[in-house]
């Protein structure tokens, strides 16, 4: 079964950051699927959460999520602001 994962907080918050909303998205690479694994990298001093719960972040932005074999159909990955 293929995990539907949305990602939040790349939306414009005002007209004169139009430009800067694709630079604040990170790459995902990996498999979005059951059993899965995720990686990416985000600007320095951000946060992420899966479902609400913390992933750690390396200093330098880089992040891997691992999904389970129960893992839901639906998850919500949310970036958070500048730390």
């Amino acid at each position: 079964m293929r995990l539907k994962v949305a990602v939040f907080m790349c939306l414009v918050v005002g007209a004169s950051h139009q430009g800067r909303a694709q630079e604040n998205c990170p790459e995902l690479e990996g498999r979005f699927e059951q059993g899965g694994l995720v990686w990416g990298q985000l600007d320095e001093n951000r946060s992420l959460k899966l479902n609400d719960l913390p992933v750690p972040v390396l200093s330098d932005g880089t992040f891997v999520v691992g999904f389970g074999r129960d893992a839901p159909a639906s998850l919500t990955l949310k970036i958070g602001e500048m730390l």
